[in-house]
């Protein structure tokens, strides 16, 4: 409402920033009990991924884990199933899905959730993921006089300027912290058209057990090793 003259883009902490962040909420002496711990204690800090709310609430967490166990439990946790580590769902996936929330449309909400079924780091082509929602039904698949699809155009600066997604000039993906939030929601959800189950990109060989095929609106087993269904 004030018109701000300048605008400043707050980006994540590089790494090495990052880690003197982590490492100074950690503490020097926990840091010295083991000494597994510091590596251990690097692992950790590169799951926040430079998110600094992710820094302070897992590294305040991790202050007094004194024992290397509580460490290496705590790396398995966040590799595996990070929601589940304390105050990621209270403190930090609660807090990102306000930009969710903020999303008017419902269609464009399921397509951000649509970006969770590829694996981290996965950059996707824009006129891609574009055509994937096409064929979902989240937008009509009417061509513009250019040849493009606008609205999916649109979708996606809608998306970067909420900062749920981040670009470049022909592709975009999904901040790790970020993914970990829409899978959150895809997997927490009432709602049947947010159900999802994403196993991507997780050395699968075969399909596993606990997938409830009744349920999944959308299932993701894609960059895995599976040989044989």
């Amino acid at each position: 409402d004030m018109e701000a003259d300048d605008k400043l883009q707050i980006d994540c902490l590089p790494a090495n920033e990052a880690w003197e962040l982590f490492r100074s909420i950690v503490g020097e002496d926990t840091l010295k009990l083991h000494q597994d711990i510091p590596t251990l204690a690097k692992k950790i800090c590169e799951k926040c991924y430079g998110l600094p709310l992710a820094l302070n609430v897992i590294g305040k967490a991790m202050k007094y884990k004194e024992d290397v166990h509580e460490w290496r439990h705590a790396k398995k946790v966040l590799s595996t199933s990070s929601h589940e580590f304390p105050g990621m769902e209270e403190k930090i996936l609660s807090i990102l899905k306000f930009s969710y929330d903020g999303l008017k449309e419902e269609n464009v909400k399921s397509c951000f959730l649509y970006c969770s079924l590829f694996p981290e780091d996965y950059e996707i082509t824009k006129d891609d993921l574009i055509e994937y929602w096409i064929n979902e039904g989240f937008i009509n698949g009417k061509r513009d006089e250019d040849g493009s699809n606008n609205q999916g155009h649109v979708i996606i600066g809608s998306l970067v300027r909420a900062h749920l997604l981040m670009e470049s000039e022909t592709t975009v993906k999904m901040h790790d912290v970020l993914r970990e939030m829409a899978l959150w929601i895809g997997s927490t959800s009432a709602k049947e058209e947010e159900k999802q189950c994403v196993k991507s990109g997780v050395k699968l060989s075969c399909i596993p057990d606990d997938i409830n095929w009744s349920v999944s609106r959308r299932i993701s087993l894609m960059s895995n090793q599976i040989e044989k269904i």
